[in-house]
């Protein structure tokens, strides 16, 4: 018996805010524009399966996965969970300032 309609596991105290997922995901949305989806799946490390999940919104995603996820945008992990970071046309780039 699945615990949510929307999704399979409930979270837990050691997963991801629902910002920090939003801002992943739209990570995970430019990586797909780039790659297919084998591709991000060897660059994070994690099964195809598991990211599609997390990118649907079935699965909520860990910090390891985030680690993957913004060593693959090439941002530092507190600027890709915290979402300062800008999408363009050329990628995917840090804001500057604070």
């Amino acid at each position: 018996m699945m615990t949510s309609p929307y999704r399979s596991r409930p979270l837990k105290g050691r997963d991801l805010n629902e910002m920090q997922r939003a801002n992943l995901r739209a990570l995970v949305r430019q990586l797909r524009r780039e790659y297919s989806w084998i591709t991000i799946a060897r660059l994070l490390g994690f099964r195809r399966a598991y990211i599609r999940d997390f990118f649907d919104g079935n699965e909520p995603g860990s910090m390891a996965l985030a680690r993957g996820i913004s060593a693959a945008s090439e941002l530092d992990l507190d600027v890709a969970l915290d979402g300062r970071f800008t999408i363009t046309s050329k990628g995917v780039r840090p804001l500057r300032g604070k």
